[in-house]
């Protein structure tokens, strides 16, 4: 299409960065001198970090095909793998047998590689997309990981690391970052438009929402909880601490009487079991649990899963409109698998809080006359066929597949988070290809390697941010 109306010669859209379409700019130049500078000058371990969609692979494309002909270049674009696999991941890459070897044999055989190029004069270097991934730690504190050990065991003569999501205290020799601001204006990403849910209070009834609890040096237990304050002439939601002494009637801290009911008589502060008990509220309340909420935190989720789906219609309904054949998909970031999917005794699995609002809501929205030419199908069954949701995978006796939460730390943990990677790299052309049925993708809050793409243009953000949710729509 594209080739054809503005008399092109190739695409200038695919799913992989094409750094044949890449205009340089005075950042990206400077951050590419950095890289050839680590490489002439064997500088060992370099990283170049930027934010999500701001060109860091497009940037590594094209470093590699500048590199001059003795740099021998091994690319590791899936780090959700043990020890065993990277060894073998990157002898294959160096062009090195690696099948039904153990680890020893990889070892001896990448050791011996090694010492040939040094022999030959060759510079081979490793490149390795979301380093973090693979260390086996998360950068903080002296603990290192197997696999940050193993790579420095393999004391390569440039290690060049480039993320989007290295933590503060790991950022080893940093040359280059490319921040957001800096992304856009080098139109390397899609304009951004945020939208906010925002709740106010009437100040009718009490209200009041656990934030944290906390035990003080001198073993002091209190409570943070959020409350309809009177400051001046207004009625303001906000934060403010509490214990069971000289600050447990809600009334003395609110500066109103609406709260004269509601005393803190105990604070519990047990890991896993923080709470508050009020002399006349029934149950205790636990972290994130309110009272006298006017829209419950069920109710902003549903209403901002709708706003995700009624934006991402209409930009649907845009590129119709204009003969656009490009697909559209939305991310919508949440904090438990369980919001997602559930399961029964017996291992059935059953939609969870959020898969069901999100139902109900595009077969609502889908049902709208606006939308009616754009959906073919009716919009109850659309609704279960639009969503899928990608998270880590373990792998039970007999064959089935359970979603969980889990941490990157274990070799258990990577593994699982590993299968979730696979199903998206598999998926990845069916998801982005135009007429398929799924459009909106339910996964954890951080943009993994598999969608770093141009087709996402709605990310919905269902986690606790601070006090607030967050909606976030990206449009261009």
């Amino acid at each position: 299409m594209y080739e054809h109306f503005f008399g092109l010669n190739k695409k200038p859209f695919e799913l992989s960065p094409n750094p044949d379409f890449l205009f340089p700019g005075a950042a990206y130049k400077r951050a590419l001198t950095y890289l050839n500078y680590a490489v002439k000058e064997k500088t060992g371990f370099v990283m170049l970090t930027g934010e999500v969609g701001s060109g860091k692979t497009t940037l590594i494309r094209d470093f590699i095909s500048r590199l001059d002909r003795r740099v021998t270049v091994a690319k590791v674009f899936n780090t959700k793998v043990n020890f065993e696999q990277l060894i073998a991941m990157i002898n294959e890459e160096f062009g090195l047998e690696a099948t039904g070897k153990d680890k020893v044999e990889l070892l001896r055989d990448l050791n011996v590689f090694l010492i040939n190029q040094y022999a030959a004069k060759g510079h081979p270097i490793i490149i390795v997309d979301e380093p973090q991934s693979v260390y086996g730690d998360t950068g903080e504190g002296k603990r290192k990981g197997a696999g940050r050990i193993a790579l420095e065991n393999f004391r390569a003569l440039a290690t060049l690391r480039y993320s989007a999501t290295h933590h503060k205290s790991d950022k080893a020799n940093l040359v280059y970052r490319l921040d957001a601001i800096a992304a856009y204006e080098m139109q390397l990403v899609k304009q951004i438009e945020v939208d906010s849910l925002v709740t106010s209070a009437s100040g009718t009834t009490p209200y009041v929402k656990l934030l944290q609890v906390t035990r003080g040096k001198g073993g002091a237990i209190t409570a943070r909880v959020e409350a309809d304050v009177e400051q001046g002439n207004e009625i303001k939601r906000k934060a403010t601490t509490v214990d069971t002494t000289s600050r447990s009637n809600l009334a003395d801290v609110t500066g109103r009487d609406l709260y004269k009911d509601l005393t803190v008589v105990a604070i519990n502060a047990a890991d896993g079991q923080q709470s508050i008990s009020l002399d006349t509220v029934a149950q205790p309340l636990r972290v994130s649990e309110s009272i006298g909420a006017e829209v419950s935190i069920g109710e902003r989720a549903r209403q901002m899963i709708a706003q995700t789906i009624r934006q991402h219609l209409l930009k649907e309904q845009e590129f119709f409109f204009h003969g656009r054949d490009i697909k559209v998909l939305s991310l919508i970031f949440i904090d438990s698998v369980a919001k997602y999917r559930e399961y029964g005794p017996d291992g059935e699995a059953f939609p969870g809080e959020y898969a069901r609002a999100f139902e109900e809501e595009y077969a609502r929205i889908a049902s709208e006359p606006q939308f009616a030419t754009l959906l073919g199908s009716p919009a109850e069954s659309a609704a279960k066929k639009a969503h899928q949701g990608y998270f880590s995978v373990d792998r039970r006796k007999g064959g089935g597949e359970v979603l969980v939460d889990t941490k990157e730390t274990t070799d258990k943990g990577r593994q699982q988070a590993s299968l979730a990677y696979e199903q998206i790299m598999r998926d990845k052309v069916g998801l982005t290809t135009p007429g398929t049925p799924i459009r909106f993708i339910f996964t954890h809050s951080a943009l993994q390697e598999g969608w770093d793409n141009p087709n996402v243009f709605q990310i919905c953000v269902l986690r606790n941010m601070g006090q607030h949710h967050v909606l976030k729509a990206f449009r261009s």
